[in-house]
């Protein structure tokens, strides 16, 4: 037997946008017996687009793979579009490397870029001490992290990464905001003769925060999505879901249990009209369907001969959608009515633009309205991707969303097909 013959083994293995792995063995020494598999090396190309997500920052990643499967792996850079990535190793240690090296392959293929905003204090923490906590952090959740400022908007970071490791990266900066309120709060508290002892804290972007009374959009799997409804659209920047799950049926018999009570003329006379001020609460009654919802009230319009044909537009919590009522179709929100949570949840689409850079235009939005199957109670897949501060005083933030339909034979993510018909613009990223 020729102890020096080469034995080589070929193979691909499809990643996506990371292209196809080739690579063979290169047997280097057997033992005279043959019982041995002696050490072999596997010659890997990899695509050099590849190349620095594979090795990680500071070789952590390589090194890594190399600690569990006790091999050596360098990079021969042949120019063109390939390196080539050389395993050594015994031949049962570079078969596990070379999974290794699959399986990160692959996660390039998935890697995505999120948006996460920040307050000047959480800026200010990360890039204290020459960036000491910002390198921290991208080094323990393995991801790419940009400092991104725009003048005039909020300062946000561009995360690089697959899902998890963003996910991991989002909840550290939690931490750091909590940890920059929780100061603030005692600083704010030393004195009790303060006049802003009482106030409370808004900036809270990277918390997503949500007024309490309104459901949240939360993951239901380990990619981040969850199943949502589009109850109603005004534009791709504001329109409402319902989480799909056991709170659908809930708010169906909600509804009945309320119209049920409401209908009761002695009901409605004992409770009495609802404050007139805009922000507050009411049951209000929609002639198209006979039932009474949970509203609020976005604008007053006052009849001075007949305060009851008084005119309110209101807002209806449970579904996002407006409609103008007059005023002896509402009543008062009896508090029994507030025990479930408000489910129209405020969103917007992720990742684009109106075409004209400003505002979106009827034909965009109609088809917006199309392609999200609103109000049709179609499932569509939903994942918070960061979240947006509210224009108004409350402190709010809105979550920023990406919405894929899988109800055909091949998944359509919303906002792309949105772009495809020229209805929408990427927003522009200049920091990669």
């Amino acid at each position: 037997m020729n102890m020096n013959s080469l034995s080589t083994l070929l193979a691909s293995v499809t990643a996506g946008v990371a292209g196809t792995l080739v690579y063979h063995f290169v047997l280097n020494k057997f033992n005279e017996k043959g019982t041995d598999p002696g050490t072999v090396t596997l010659h890997v190309e990899i695509p050099q687009e590849t190349v620095a997500y594979l090795i990680g920052r500071d070789g952590t990643n390589i090194k890594r793979i190399e600690n569990n499967t006790n091999t050596c792996i360098s990079f021969i850079d042949q120019g063109g579009p390939y390196r080539l990535c050389v395993v050594r190793g015994r031949r049962e240690d570079v078969e596990s490397a070379n999974e290794e090296l699959q399986t990160s392959v692959k996660e390039f293929a998935q890697l995505e870029t999120a948006e996460i905003f920040v307050s000047d204090k959480t800026i200010s923490r990360l890039t204290a001490d020459g960036n000491l906590k910002l390198t921290e952090i991208t080094i323990s959740c393995n991801a790419r992290i940009y400092i991104y400022k725009v003048p005039n908007k909020p300062n946000s970071l561009l995360v690089r990464g697959v899902y998890h490791q963003i996910e991991l990266v989002r909840a550290r900066l939690k931490q750091i905001a909590l940890e920059e309120e929780q100061k603030e709060e005692k600083r704010l508290s030393v004195s009790p003769l303060s006049p802003y002892t009482h106030q409370t804290p808004t900036k809270r972007a990277q918390l997503g925060v949500v007024p309490d009374n309104t459901e949240k959009l939360e993951a239901t799997s380990a990619d981040g999505y969850s199943e949502v409804f589009v109850a109603s659209v005004r534009n791709p920047f504001c329109f409402y879901v319902q989480i799909v799950g056991p709170q659908s049926v809930e708010l169906d018999r909600f509804i009945e249990k309320m119209t049920d009570v409401y209908m009761e003329e002695s009901f409605r006379q004992q409770l009495g009209t609802p404050t007139l001020e805009v922000g507050a609460f009411a049951a209000a009654f929609s002639h198209e369907d006979k039932c009474w919802y949970r509203a609020r009230i976005i604008s007053i319009e006052m009849n001075e001969e007949d305060e009851v044909e008084s005119e309110l537009r209101m807002e209806f919590l449970d579904f996002g959608d407006t409609s103008t009522i007059r005023l002896r179709d509402l009543s008062k929100l009896h508090p029994d009515f507030l025990s479930m949570k408000f489910q129209a949840i405020e969103c917007r689409l992720s990742g684009i633009m109106p075409s004209n850079g400003e505002e979106w235009s009827e034909v965009e939005i109609d088809t917006f309205e199309t392609l999200t199957h609103c109000a049709q109670w179609k499932v569509l897949m939903a994942r918070v991707e960061y979240y947006h501060e509210r224009q108004s005083v409350d402190g709010s933030f809105i979550p920023c969303i990406k919405l894929v339909d899988t109800n055909n034979e091949k998944d359509i993510n919303i906002a792309n097909e949105m772009m495809a018909k020229k209805c929408a613009i990427p927003v522009p990223v200049d920091v990669l």
